[in-house]
């Protein structure tokens, strides 16, 4: 890497490492770099086709979904993502990578690398479960109520002091955690 000023470049940078988790240039970087790295892949053909236009993947910050009629051309389109990814020093993350079939199909494994990808029948996409099947509606509301009430638990009870004669109940409030300030 160098810095031009004004059409000159000075001497070159050799970068180290990059920036840490949590400044807030990172996003933008990361999104920049994604974006780089979606203009070299030729998908051409790949994805699913709506109305006669091919969609290869949805995408928001970090979470990418790729989309494809056949599992060769999903293994394609992951070992190209990969390998793209990694020539500008991106790294998918394989703990996290995972498969899901909208329609009945002959699973075979898909590798990527040297990883085999896991094959489930749900996951959570920006905090909505995607699932086939009837269930999708009753299973993301009983998901809801499970995070509600988790959530409930870890409220704290204050008691509210008042200058009121002692033969009246002190009440105690429930208070979000959120709400506590010292």
């Amino acid at each position: 890497m160098a810095i031009r000023v004004q059409n000159q470049s000075k001497k070159p940078i050799q970068l180290q490492r990059g920036v840490r988790q949590g400044d807030i240039i990172s996003p933008k970087l990361f999104i920049a770099a994604l974006e780089d790295v979606l203009k070299l892949l030729d998908w051409k053909g790949c994805g699913i086709n709506i109305n006669c236009e091919y969609i290869t993947h949805l995408r928001f910050a970090d979470a990418i979904v790729l989309m494809a009629e056949s599992l060769e051309d999903l293994s394609i389109m992951l070992n190209d993502f990969n390998s793209v990814s990694q020539r500008i020093g991106l790294k998918m993350n394989m703990d996290i990578t995972k498969i899901m079939f909208i329609v009945n199909v002959t699973s075979m494994p898909v590798v990527v690398g040297s990883t085999k990808l896991e094959v489930f029948d749900e996951y959570v996409y920006l905090g909505q479960i995607v699932r086939l099947g009837k269930s999708n509606f009753d299973r993301e509301v009983n998901r809801r109520i499970q995070l509600e009430s988790v959530r409930e638990t870890t409220t704290h009870l204050l008691v509210r002091h008042t200058s009121k004669p002692e033969n009246e109940i002190v009440q105690p409030v429930r208070v979000a955690s959120d709400d506590l300030r010292i």
